[in-house]
């Protein structure tokens, strides 16, 4: 199998990179340099593969510049525009397209998002994502191709991604919730991340938005009690939502305020996570395996 993934240098590329090359599949990695070259070049790429994975997005948790801004929109519907043109110009192209989004496009509040959800989020972010499903979405009309596209919640790696950096101060001995406590966590693990773009791909009749989260997502409060407790470490401290609007000003709406999401299709279709709930996804991360 020919994969081709845009954005494999991040987290979640990298870990693909790393799964599809041990089972002795072919990956073509995209980067940004390679989205300069002119259509024709571009198109390339493609030719005769058989999956697309589309992860590409420069990260939200840096302050949000007026100039940042119009960068997290061109590094996610830019380049997805330019990927539609060249699967326009190709008749071998991919069969499968998946596509990432983010579980920022629900709207913040006690309501608990499936994927029939039509609550969205009416700030920067949920106005982004939706942006970036509307130029993924016109897949859909090419000929003979299947596209699945991936609400992405806070992925947790041991390696990479948010895990560390929230990680970090409970191994300090000063961890703790961020204000009350009480804003959603919708997580997944790394590994049933992975275990589910494998089923996207070997189940033809996957298709369509996807929320890919845990079946539990927890309060940042409980997130902290969990985390503190396998480090066996503090986690009665607490960050007061302004020092992280100093940080990173209206990019700390992310942090200090989330929507509740389940992954009601997966699992309406057989999935079976790994990692269901915080526990058990804390204490794999938070294990240390030989040579780890």
């Amino acid at each position: 199998m020919r994969v081709v993934i845009s954005g494999a240098s991040g987290l979640i590329g990298s870990a693909l990179k790393e799964m599809f090359e041990a089972e002795g599949h072919e990956v073509v990695p995209l980067g940004r340099k390679h989205f300069k070259r002119n259509i024709h070049e571009f198109k390339e790429f493609f030719r005769e593969a058989d999956v697309l994975i589309n992860l590409a997005g420069a990260p939200l948790l840096k302050r949000w510049t007026q100039s940042y801004k119009r960068k997290l929109r061109s590094s996610r519907v830019d380049t997805s525009e330019k990927i539609y043109t060249a699967f326009k110009l190709l008749k071998d192209r991919p069969l499968l397209y998946i596509a990432a989004s983010a579980i920022g496009i629900y709207e913040t509040s006690e309501k608990i998002h499936s994927e029939e959800s039509q609550s969205f989020d009416p700030n920067f972010v949920g106005h982004l994502v939706q942006d970036w499903e509307k130029c993924n979405l016109q897949f859909t009309g090419l000929h003979n191709i299947r596209v699945v596209i991936m609400r992405l919640g806070v992925v947790l790696a041991k390696k990479g991604g948010a895990f560390p950096t929230m990680a970090r101060p409970f191994k300090m001995g000063v961890g703790g919730r961020i204000g009350k406590g009480m804003q959603p966590l919708s997580f997944i693990h790394i590994k049933d991340l992975m275990n589910a773009i494998q089923y996207f791909i070997n189940n033809k009749n996957a298709n369509g938005i996807y929320n890919l989260v845990a079946p539990k997502p927890v309060t940042n409060k409980e997130f902290s009690k969990a985390l503190g407790k396998v480090l066996k470490r503090p986690s009665f401290f607490i960050v007061p939502p302004f020092i992280l609007r100093l940080l990173y000003g209206e990019a700390s709406s992310i942090m200090v305020n989330a929507p509740w999401v389940i992954p009601e299709k997966l699992q309406s279709n057989g999935f079976k996570f790994d990692y269901p709930d915080i526990e058990s996804a804390l204490g794999d991360l938070t294990q240390k395996h030989p040579g780890g």
